[in-house]
């Protein structure tokens, strides 16, 4: 496509194409989920609202591109969305999406790819990583604002931690000055022109970033600091942060797409994820109001819809009821620390966990309440045993004991409830 540049426009690149081998899972990363959607919805909707986006366009392994198309073409629009496109597709269209491309055999030829299929009237492109679900809008705002004045800027985080070089028998020989030093992120930002020219250029080079890709064309990149929270979802433990870090940001009633599912009033009786405002079950409503189930899920409805306070009243009275309902005490946790009150979330957050300990979602929303309540060591061990219990579903015992044996080793306050889940698990 021709036409005069759009002075100050960007259109987004999204990288997908990881292959989610250190997740020790045959899905790929982008489409491994948190909160019952894959990660790339999940990163998708971290753009949606800004309108200076005018193309938005996801690089796909192209068998993935395929099995999602049902083409074989190296680039697909979605104005319209093909005949025969997977419901995946669909969904990434409503969020904004205007084409898919293959990707290439590394990642910078994913970028490139997805580069060439962009209007050339594009004048700045944002190439993101589709494993990077947690950027916000003020970081998004502020990487552009500098790319603008600059013509190069990324997000990036300031090291914090104690850098060791590591020799031959894990044997430390070096201290690294953490000085001047930052973790790269994205989006990494630049003119569309010369993102093309520098990976025509220097295509053949080796690089981890499209940073590096520009500096080898004499361009500078702008640092412009980035949260902490816009990680890489890299390991399983990374996805288990994930699910906590959107228990705490998931904001009720603020999702109004049409990309989630939605009940019908009175249809049904539904539970929602502690991690997000999804429905995870659906069974039919053969409860009469005021019974506990009934209550429940009207309890639910209406922290849905925002409404705390009320929704609160309906948890405790459901604990009325029925003391000891794991879903109601995760649920009064959940609107305690909505509301700022964090002594009284962790006291129903750690209830639930007693209700139900071999519920791995009960110990994520814990993990959530602590990383809210400023204790990262007790979060960290709240996830190592979601973790435990996880791996343990899926039969992996030596692995759930090396979690067991971490989530001790980071809050040894868990050994009672770790002993507990260890001999229930043999």
């Amino acid at each position: 496509m021709g036409g005069k540049t759009e002075a100050g426009s960007f259109a987004l690149v999204v990288v997908a194409g990881g292959s989610g081998s250190r997740m020790q899972s045959k899905t790929k990363k982008a489409f491994l989920e948190i909160a019952g959607e894959p990660i790339l919805l999940h990163t998708l909707r971290a753009f949606r609202a800004e309108p200076a986006i005018r193309e938005r366009l996801v690089v796909l392994p192209a068998a993935e591109l395929a099995d999602l198309a049902g083409s074989k073409a190296p680039v697909v629009r979605l104005m319209p969305v093909p005949k025969g496109a997977a419901p995946l597709v669909h969904q990434m269209a409503a969020l904004g999406v205007t084409v898919l491309a293959a990707g290439g055999a590394r990642r910078q030829d994913s970028v490139r790819n997805g580069l060439l299929a962009l209007p050339a009237n594009i004048e700045f492109v944002m190439i993101h990583d589709a494993a990077r679900p947690f950027v916000s809008p003020e970081d998004l705002l502020a990487v552009m604002h500098r790319t603008r004045e600059a013509g190069a800027a990324m997000l990036a985080h300031p090291v914090r931690d104690t850098l060791k070089r590591v020799g031959p028998g894990q044997n430390i020989t070096e201290t690294v000055s953490r000085e001047g030093l930052w973790a790269a992120q994205t989006p990494q930002c630049g003119r569309l022109r010369d993102l093309l020219r520098a990976f025509e250029r220097h295509g053949a080079t080796d690089v981890t970033d499209d940073a590096a890709m520009l500096a080898l064309d004499g361009i500078a990149t702008v640092a412009v600091q980035g949260s902490a929270n816009n990680f890489k979802i890299t390991t399983p433990e990374d996805l288990l942060l994930a699910e906590a870090l959107l228990a705490r940001r998931q904001q009720p009633g603020a999702d109004d797409d049409q990309t989630r599912i939605r009940p019908r009033h009175g249809s049904a009786v539904f539970r929602e994820s502690s991690a997000a405002n999804t429905i995870i079950n659906l069974t039919p409503a053969a409860m009469q109001p005021g019974e506990p189930g009934a209550e429940l899920a009207r309890a639910q409805e209406t922290r849905r819809q925002g409404h705390l306070e009320a929704a609160l009243v309906g948890a405790l009275a459901v604990l009325d009821m029925t003391p000891g309902n794991a879903e109601a005490l995760q649920l009064a946790s959940d609107c305690y620390d909505r509301l700022g009150k964090p002594d009284l979330a962790l006291r129903y957050g750690r209830e639930a966990v007693a209700a139900e300990p071999a519920n791995p979602r009960a110990w994520v929303h814990l993990a959530a309440v602590l990383v809210g309540a400023g204790t990262p060591a007790q979060a960290q061990g709240a996830l190592h045993v979601a973790r435990a219990l996880r791996l343990a579903e899926q039969g992996d015992t030596a692995a759930a004991a090396r979690h067991r044996d971490e989530a001790l080793r980071v809050d040894p306050a868990l050994r009672e409830a770790v002993a507990a889940i260890a001999k229930r698990q043999r």
